[in-house]
């Protein structure tokens, strides 16, 4: 286990005691997630969203709010996550996993708003289907 995971376990131990062995199963997934890309996507997805972040940066620079999920699966996030991304000004991404990215490689705001932007654009494409359960909303 890596320094990082580590110091975290540590420093959050007292708060882990209380909580329930999925709870804590998921933290320490969570941790570890967090600070694995493979390399190569990595340097793909940081270069395509430095572009993306200089192209879109008119409308990157206006955006006010920043929402963010984080909790265990199967607790309605992608319900709700699909609900908001039905209105015309907001844009909710699915499983981006967004940490990873700003805690480990320091991606800039923009990279990380047009992160969420292709991949809220992406699961539009796909019908808006997670684990076989349709999130679509009609006529959005």
């Amino acid at each position: 286990m890596n320094q990082f995971i580590n110091e975290k376990m540590q420093a959050n131990n007292h708060l882990l005691e209380a909580t329930s062995s999925q709870t804590q199963d998921f933290y320490f997934r969570f941790l570890a997630d967090s600070q694995h890309i493979d390399t190569q996507t990595n340097i793909y997805t940081y270069l395509r969203s430095m572009y993306g972040a200089w192209k879109h940066r008119k409308y990157f620079d206006k955006i006010e709010n920043y929402c963010i999920f984080i909790g265990c699966g199967r607790t309605g996030h992608s319900l709700v996550g699909a609900c908001l991304d039905t209105h015309p000004d907001m844009v909710i991404s699915d499983e981006l996993g967004a940490v990873k990215y700003i805690n480990k490689h320091s991606y800039s705001k923009g990279q990380i708003y047009y992160l969420i932007l292709k991949g809220a654009q992406v699961h539009a494409q796909a019908g808006k289907t997670v684990a076989g359960y349709s999130y679509a909303v009609p006529n959005q």
